[in-house]
This record gives structure tokens, C-alpha cells and sequence, in this order.
């Protein structure tokens, strides 16, 4: 008996050990547990920061009616129905011509879908390069036609009344590759970076998203702005310039520019036209090294034209990086808030402008003061902003009160009415 019960006694001691084992081993998971959900949330919430800037919209159930909310272009909390005009059978029809940069898909693709991808009021069109999608060529609403892809051979031989042909391009009226007279009389619509175009296609937008002070008092808020962010200077005490470049001899001459500049400062030239590389494909990465290494960017066009204002100047706002522009002299037309760039065209040479850069350089206060309007305007340029011209264009297909249009001279509309400008030498060598 004394022996059984010194059994039981050592199993009920084992009993003990593996119960206070078991009763670690729970609190160890339910620990662990603890923290994996917490990692999953924050996960959850640092994606949910990382992507509102980017095209995904807010959504929202009025009803039994889902609904998003858009924000792209000109939009501003503009609330529709999600799946607007599913049920509706007449559709718009859009044919992609010929190529443009070498396909035809005009920044959009094909189909009826990307006009619901990309948040269109307006939903009842249908793209296609596919010139055979209809009986004939004459049957669609609207042909998207290339300037610069446009091949007398192979352009329609019969057009409908009801037709828009749309004259789309994306480059600036300095560099002409044909004849433009012969497109006296052709078009109805046009579809280009110009704002007085049928439909707009700006490269970006200023949008405001809310209102700040004017006059006396936003000159104060400024210079208050820049003493209370002097951290926006981060340290980058060389003085010098970067400029991304790949078209090295342009109509403007901004490689002129530029190299005068470099006799009073430093300007370092990324791509085939410098001894300075970093990889393009890499997106952001070069952005992010440039805000890391420099104060000022050149964003310099290769045209001087009415509303040319392109990626070059967009792409850099992102950051806390001051853009020196040179390109559209209208440029205030395009929107950009006070205080938020420089001109070379608001000094009388490159060494007066230096000059003022080294002063900006030398006071990280004045410096800041450059990014003062980052609280109350958004930069939209992505590709669901691009794309609201697209669905602009839909829009005024679906209107049967738009009037009928021709453009009897082109030549005048998008040669003379750019007002390109070709500098002269003098500009880049006074003092």
C-alpha cells in the first residue's frame, strides 16, 4: 500500500509540473497571439496611409445603394453610384486610330471597363483599337487620331456626319512633323495639354483643398511658415542643382541655360546628357535621392509654349525640393500657388538667378518657405487623374446638346495660338 501510494504521489507530482507547464506554455501563446493581431492591424492601418493618396476611392452604403466617393482632376468628393449605367445597352464607341508612343491604348485601354476603373460620371462609352468592332469605320462616335502617327495612306476613306475626329497629342507645338494646313477642315475635337482644348489633357493639376490667407496676411503666414519648418532644409549644405535630362539639344535651348548657370554653381546632370546616372525605371528612387542630396531641381521643358507644363515640374512637388522652371510663360495660367516655385524668366540672367538661389540656400527659413502650400493644395497627377480627361470626352459624346465643330484652320489653332518661343543667346550670357 505504501508503495501505491508513493505511486500516486509521483504521478500526481508529474500531474503538477506538466499542469504548471501547460499553464506557461498558454499564456505564452495567448501572448503571442496578442501581438500577432496587434502586427496585423497596424499592417492593416500603415497600408491604409500608405495608399490614400493613390486612386482607391471611399466608399460608402446609402441604402441598399453602394456608393464611392472621387477625388481625382477637378473632383472633389463627388459621390456616384457604383455601378452606374451597368444596364444601359447604348454605348458611345471610341476607336483608337493609330499608335500613339508605339500602341493604342491612349492611357486608358480598351473596353468599357476602364471608364468605371477610372471613376468616370460618365459610363456609357466604349474604347477599341479594333478597327473591325463595328461594320464600318464610319459607325463610331469618335476617332482618337494621333497628329504625329498620321499616315495619309491609311486614313479613312469615308466619314459619318455624326463623327467627332479628335486631334490628340501629348507633345508640345514647337516640334512639327508635318504639314499641319493639311489638317485644315479634318478635325471637329481636340484633345491636348492645351486649356483651351475641346478636352484638356494636362500632365497634372493644382487642386485646392482648402482655403488659406490672402494678401498681407498670407505673406505673413509665409514667412511664418518658413522660421517654424527649418527642418524642410535638411542639412544639404552644398549648393548645387540636379536636372534629370535626356534630350539633350532642344528648340528652347535649356541646355543653354543650364550650362551657363554652371559657371556659378554647381548643377549636376542626371542621364544621357551628364555624367550623372540613376536608374529611371527605379520610379520614386531617384526622387528620393534627389530630395536626400539637393535643394534645387530644374525642371526645364523642351518647349517654351502656351500651357506646356509637364511631368518635369509635377513629379517634383512630391517633394522638399524647390523647382526652377523654365518652360510655359502663362505658367501662373496652369495654377501653381504663390511661393511655390521659381522662374528663370523673373531674372534678368542666369548669374542674377544664382544669385538668388545661394541666398535660399544659405537661410533654411527663406528656403521653407517655399513649401508653405502643401497644407492646402494637392498635386494631382497620377494616372486616375489623367484618365478624367478620358472620361471628359465620354461625357461630351453622351451630350446631345453639344454642337456640331470643325476646325477650319489648324495651322493657326495649334502652331500660332501656342506662342513658342525660341530665345535668343543673349537671354542665357548677360549679367
Amino acid at each position: 500500500m505504501n508503495g501505491c501510494g508513493g505511486w500516486h504521489r509521483f504521478v500526481a507530482s508529474l500531474r503538477g509540473v506538466w499542469t504548471r507547464k501547460l499553464s506557461f506554455l498558454m499564456r505564452i501563446t495567448f501572448l503571442l497571439t496578442f501581438a500577432c493581431l496587434l502586427l496585423l492591424t497596424v499592417s492593416i492601418n500603415l497600408e491604409e496611409d500608405m495608399f490614400a493618396g493613390f486612386a482607391r476611392p471611399l466608399t460608402k452604403v446609402v441604402g441598399d445603394v453602394e456608393m464611392e466617393v472621387i477625388n481625382h482632376a477637378d473632383h472633389d468628393h463627388l459621390t456616384l453610384v457604383r455601378d452606374r449605367q451597368r444596364n444601359e445597352t447604348q454605348l458611345k464607341t471610341i476607336l483608337m486610330w493609330n499608335d500613339a508612343y508605339g500602341e493604342r491604348l491612349y492611357d486608358i485601354g480598351h473596353g468599357r471597363e476602364p471608364f468605371y476603373r477610372y471613376k468616370c460620371p460618365e459610363t456609357r462609352c466604349y474604347a477599341t483599337a479594333n478597327r473591325s468592332y463595328l461594320p464600318n469605320v464610319q459607325d463610331f462616335d469618335a476617332l482618337l487620331i494621333h497628329q504625329r502617327s498620321i499616315d495619309w495612306d491609311d486614313m479613312p476613306a469615308q466619314r459619318s456626319p455624326h463623327q467627332r475626329y479628335v486631334h490628340w497629342l501629348a507633345e508640345s507645338a514647337q516640334y512639327v512633323y508635318m504639314d499641319v494646313s493639311k489638317l485644315n477642315h479634318y478635325f471637329n475635337w481636340t484633345m491636348t495639354y492645351r486649356r483651351d482644348s475641346d478636352i484638356y489633357l494636362p500632365y497634372g493639376r493644382f487642386h485646392q483643398i482648402k482655403s488659406h490667407p490672402m494678401g498681407e496676411e498670407l505673406d505673413a503666414y509665409i514667412k511664418k511658415f518658413g522660421q517654424d519648418n527649418r527642418h524642410l532644409a535638411r542639412n544639404r549644405t552644398e549648393f548645387k542643382a540636379a536636372w534629370f535630362v535626356s534630350h539633350c539639344a532642344t528648340q528652347a535651348r535649356r541646355e543653354q541655360y543650364a550650362k551657363a548657370m554652371k559657371k556659378y554653381m554647381s548643377v549636376h546632370i542626371y542621364g544621357k546628357c551628364g555624367r550623372y546616372q540613376c536608374d529611371r525605371k527605379s520610379g520614386s528612387k531617384c526622387y528620393q535621392e534627389m530630395e536626400s542630396n539637393y535643394k534645387f531641381y530644374l525642371s526645364f521643358e523642351n518647349s517654351i509654349c502656351n500651357d506646356y507644363v509637364t511631368e518635369k515640374f509635377f513629379n517634383v512637388l512630391k517633394y522638399n525640393v524647390i523647382p526652377v522652371t523654365f518652360g510655359a510663360h502663362n505658367f501662373s495660367g496652369i495654377g501653381p500657388p504663390h511661393h511655390a516655385f521659381i522662374s528663370v524668366f523673373d531674372y534678368k540672367s542666369p548669374k542674377r538667378l544664382v544669385a538668388y538661389l545661394e541666398t535660399l540656400q544659405n537661410d533654411d527659413a527663406k528656403y521653407a518657405e517655399y513649401f508653405w502650400w502643401k497644407d492646402f493644395y494637392e498635386v494631382r497627377n497620377d494616372m486616375a487623374d489623367r484618365a478624367q480627361s478620358y472620361c471628359d470626352l465620354c461625357q461630351k459624346l453622351n451630350d446631345p446638346k453639344e454642337p456640331p465643330k470643325v476646325y477650319h484652320d489648324m495651322k493657326k489653332w495649334w502652331i500660332s495660338d501656342s506662342h513658342c518661343m525660341k530665345l535668343r543667346s543673349s537671354f542665357y550670357n548677360q549679367d
